[in-house]
């Protein structure tokens, strides 16, 4: 690895993570950039104790507050990472043996997800591809409020790299249901920005096809317990989707999740 990389890192209450994947990052780098947007749990104070470098702004939205964080870095070369993921050594490895002399060429990591601790290959969260390391000259982040991308121009090669990207998605399936209540209000307003609307059969339906996808098709069933509930909860997801939205339509505002 030629060229120096910065990592870049959005938090918020990460408490129980943020330590472990600053530590993993400083195996590559020495420039670890943590964009705060408010944290309570003490998350600042052991930013600074594992040395990250802190940049606290207000919640804007993935896309922007990731692009404020790439600003920041020393690096033009940003491999960016959530509060919960964790680089395994031999991803580590990979990245130091990339040639990264072309700045119009992307890197996707693999990620393995767990719940309650407990690795998950299976379902919705199988062939689990992202796009996190690249040249923050060639591209950036969308800035839609949810499933941020980055904005890849022309011209721009993808290529991914062996080695686990570790995260750590829920300790339990009642948080993991809990970020999917937001993410699904993040997508009603989201798709009502665009036009889109919450047709009675999609409300219905597309719960349905989404549990038979990651439950059947994806061979959810073979991760058991853990299988079963991650397809109940994003058939949930889908479904509180299309209501909020249909919400939206009717000139009522999102409906507030259970606690």
């Amino acid at each position: 690895m030629a060229q120096p990389i910065s990592v870049v890192i959005i938090s918020l209450n990460a408490a129980a993570t943020i330590q472990k994947t600053i530590r993993s990052a400083q195996l590559l780098t020495g420039d670890v950039v943590v964009v705060d947007s408010g944290s309570t749990d003490g998350t600042l104070e052991l930013v600074r104790g594992a040395g990250g470098r802190l940049v606290e702004m207000g919640w804007q939205g993935y896309g922007t507050n990731k692009n404020r964080g790439n600003s920041e870095a020393r690096h033009d070369w940003i491999l960016s990472l959530d509060s919960d993921e964790e680089l395994s050594p031999e991803l580590v490895t990979a990245i130091n043996q990339l040639d990264l002399s072309n700045s119009n060429t992307v890197y996707r990591l693999k990620r393995l997800n767990y719940l309650n601790g407990q690795p998950v290959f299976y379902g919705e969260w199988s062939n689990d591809w992202t796009t996190r390391l690249f040249n923050r000259n060639a591209v950036r982040w969308d800035e839609t409020p949810v499933h941020e991308n980055l904005l890849l121009p022309p011209g721009v090669v993808v290529q991914k790299v062996k080695g686990w990207l570790h995260h750590y998605t829920a300790p339990n399936i009642e948080v993991y249901q809990q970020k999917l209540d937001k993410y699904a209000d993040l997508a009603a307003l989201k798709y009502r920005e665009s036009g889109k609307h919450a047709a009675a059969y999609k409300m219905y339906l597309s719960p349905v096809f989404a549990f038979v996808k990651h439950y059947l098709v994806r061979g959810g069933w073979r991760d058991k317990k853990a299988g079963w509930q991650i397809a109940i909860a994003h058939a949930g997801y889908t479904f509180r989707k299309y209501k909020q939205l249909r919400l939206l339509e009717q000139g009522k505002g999102l409906q507030a999740a259970k606690p």
